[in-house]
């Protein structure tokens, strides 16, 4: 027996907002000259080659300075575009943005004097007391630095490069005393996933209070990374980690990209690690703008467009 089907007499688009609805939000957007954070990266030279690094195109036949004449005039430019799109907040970052820190210094002193609120993310192993009382001196407000394990051996296997862990561990110290606020972020893969709560437990003891655990991505470059992938098992491990490390030894932790709120198993993981969102232009020393990875699939055009 046929169902008889009642007429209808909606469509989808009495569902969906209207234009009026719209127009308070979009004008709010549109009184933005920029965007609300910028990552600069002021050079995509770094004395470590860590596994999971996008900067795919480095190789050993590769011979980089840290400062090419590429860059001459760069800075900048750059600079000066960030002050006058009114950018509220810059990220210095690389490559290893301490590798040219002569160069970079006056313009992070520029940028401070317009009311650009810094930081910093540098793995701190070529951090002096010098550079670090400098930092603090032109307006550096934290610093964000990167350890992959609590087992010297192990990190240094991942960041192909020895003595990183010492390195990296005497510059965390110094940054410390000399008053910087400084985070520590882990990456993670498949071989390091079992050191989490423990690599919290070392920098914790360093004076850390700020603790946090990524997943990799697959890097940009012809190599098979399934070896060290998380799986959807792996990356809730991860999570409940994390939150084992909060609450047991009292670190504020987050995990620094963006996850789609499927990939959660928990209230709890929802709750701690849901709030994310991205909203990065990453800008090189080239003066190329480049969309931060979790938007890559946006036209850089579009966003050339949008900053007019």
């Amino acid at each position: 027996m046929a169902v008889e089907r009642p007429e209808v007499d909606f469509s989808i688009s009495d569902f969906s907002p209207s234009e009026s609805d719209l127009v308070p939000e979009r004008g709010v957007f549109k009184t933005l000259s920029a965007p609300v954070t910028v990552q600069w990266e002021v050079t995509p030279w770094c004395n470590e080659k860590c596994l999971h690094c996008y900067n795919y195109w480095r190789s050993d036949k590769i011979d980089m300075s840290p400062y090419d004449s590429i860059f001459e005039g760069k800075l900048s430019e750059v600079a000066r575009e960030i002050i006058q799109d009114k950018v509220f907040q810059v990220t210095i970052t690389g490559g290893e943005p301490l590798a040219v820190y002569s160069q970079v210094l006056p313009f992070i002193e520029t940028l401070t004097s317009e009311g650009v609120l810094l930081s910093l993310n540098s793995n701190l192993t070529m951090l002096t007391r010098e550079k670090a009382k400098d930092l603090k001196r032109v307006g550096i407000r934290s610093i964000l630095t990167s350890l992959m394990s609590h087992d010297p051996e192990l990190n240094d296997e991942l960041a192909n490069r020895p003595n990183t862990h010492k390195d990296v561990s005497r510059g965390i110290r110094l940054a410390l005393d000399e008053g910087h606020w400084v985070g520590v972020n882990m990456v993670v893969t498949k071989k390091n996933l079992d050191h989490i709560y423990d690599t919290a437990v070392y920098v914790k003891s360093l004076g850390v209070t700020s603790f946090s655990a990524t997943k990799a991505s697959i890097p940009a470059r012809e190599i098979d990374f399934s070896e060290y992938l998380l799986s959807p098992d792996d990356f809730n491990v991860m999570l409940n980690e994390l939150i084992k490390v909060r609450d047991e030894l009292g670190l504020s932790v987050d995990s620094l990209e963006f996850y789609p709120i499927c990939s959660f198993s928990s209230q709890e993981q929802i709750d701690t690690f849901g709030g994310r969102i991205c909203n990065a232009l990453m800008v090189k020393s080239d003066h190329v703008p480049m969309l931060h990875k979790c938007m890559d699939r946006l036209k850089k055009a579009e966003i050339l467009v949008w900053l007019g």
